[in-house]
């Protein structure tokens, strides 16, 4: 795919492409930083990013 050449291109050696679809969420510190569209599916998953 397209991002897949460019995170190449940039020298990645793992990379991740994630959906940005309706309920896509981003939460920080607790807090929803995004708004959630009524229609918006619910989130079964997620991904997780630590500081150590």
């Amino acid at each position: 795919t397209e991002m897949a050449l460019l995170m190449q291109q940039l020298g990645a050696t793992d990379a991740l492409n994630l959906d940005g679809g309706s309920s896509t969420n981003l939460v920080l510190g607790g807090q929803l930083l995004n708004r959630i569209p009524d229609t918006a599916a619910p989130v079964h998953n997620g991904l997780g990013v630590f500081r150590r």
